[in-house]
């Protein structure tokens, strides 16, 4: 029999500017897992020593409500959605991503994805910069995780582009909504998969 100290257990941690977290990732690079406050704040989390969890405030300055420079379309569009965030990785760079949701009355519409934002973090100005290009990056997001690939590794993908799945489990007509979009004009293309109901979810292969 194995003694009660050798078993796993749970650890609770505290943060003393939040009671929710929006989103949490790991990143191997530097052993941190890092968590987005529901209020725009980012904490790090370094648990190589799990008897002593450290936290530490990464960046604690909101994100502008819309992008810089942006035409009246496209103001509209974000203006009359709802806006999830999310974190995500790519060539080093913290990044957030806003997914913005219709709230259109239209069935084909009501819940689907109609947009993204993309910032990066500089710790330096203690600040998110908005990414007007990914250059040859690819996103790909889901409700479970953030993949960043080359698209010059992968000459399938699009550059500049986020991949996206998602659902929404108030509204049945979100069921399927996968598609792209295309940071450099703004434009997205939804898949017309309709008689499969998946995970909104993406597998990582072992790269």
């Amino acid at each position: 029999m194995r003694a009660q100290e050798d078993l796993p257990s749970w650890t609770a941690l505290d943060s003393p500017i939040t009671d929710s977290y929006d989103d949490v990732f790991y990143v191997s690079k530097n052993k941190l897992f890092y968590a987005l406050c529901n209020n725009g704040a980012v904490e790090s989390w370094d648990l190589t020593n799990p008897s002593s969890p450290k936290r530490s405030l990464v960046i604690s300055a909101e994100l502008p409500r819309y992008p810089p420079k942006m035409d009246n379309h496209h103001w509209c569009v974000r203006r009359d959605s709802y806006a999830r965030t999310c974190l995500a990785e790519s060539s080093g760079e913290l990044l957030m991503v806003k997914r913005y949701e219709s709230n259109a009355r239209d069935p084909d519409m009501d819940g689907k994805t109609v947009a993204f934002d993309v910032y990066k973090r500089d710790f330096v100005e203690n600040k998110w910069v908005y990414v007007q290009s990914l250059g040859d990056r690819v996103l790909f997001m889901g409700q479970n995780h953030s993949v960043s690939l080359s698209a010059h590794d992968f000459p399938g993908l699009r550059e500049n582009s986020i991949y996206f799945t998602a659902q929404s489990i108030e509204n049945s007509y979100a069921s399927h909504d996968f598609g792209v979009f295309n940071l450099e004009d703004d434009s997205i293309h939804h898949s017309d998969l309709k008689d499969i109901q998946p995970s909104p979810i993406w597998v990582v292969p072992d790269l």
